[in-house]
């Protein structure tokens, strides 16, 4: 992740406590869907089921078909997207029913993920 953000270069992932006093709040409504673009129908992928979530991978290997994201001018590929539950990380110390989340490729890096909490 340190390649999309130097912020990101450190020893540890999640789980992590996200506080909402540094949150970047995104609420029904907002404007995430005007970087996200859909072109053509994918039927084709691979689910897979683990210890510990649900994962759907090669969405970024349906040919034409695709769902990309723009992050600073930079087109990313959904590659395949999985499920927590309880939810990996937490909001202010509480835990949600499920986090959802949507991983974003450059090529074969990853590169962003969009987490969504679910209640």
């Amino acid at each position: 992740w340190a390649l999309a953000d130097a912020r990101c270069n450190g020893t540890s992932q999640s789980p992590i406590d996200l506080p909402t006093v540094n949150a970047a709040v995104m609420s029904a409504g907002s404007k995430l869907g005007d970087h996200l673009r859909k072109r053509g129908d994918c039927m084709t992928f691979d689910g897979v089921v683990t210890d510990n979530t649900w994962k759907v991978n090669g969405l970024d290997q349906c040919g034409d078909a695709s769902l990309t994201f723009n992050l600073n001018d930079r087109m990313l590929t959904l590659g395949q997207f999985h499920f927590h539950a309880p939810s990996e990380n937490t909001l202010d110390g509480k835990s949600y029913d499920a986090e959802a989340h949507f991983v974003y490729f450059d090529g074969a890096n990853p590169v962003a993920v969009i987490g969504v909490f679910l209640e």
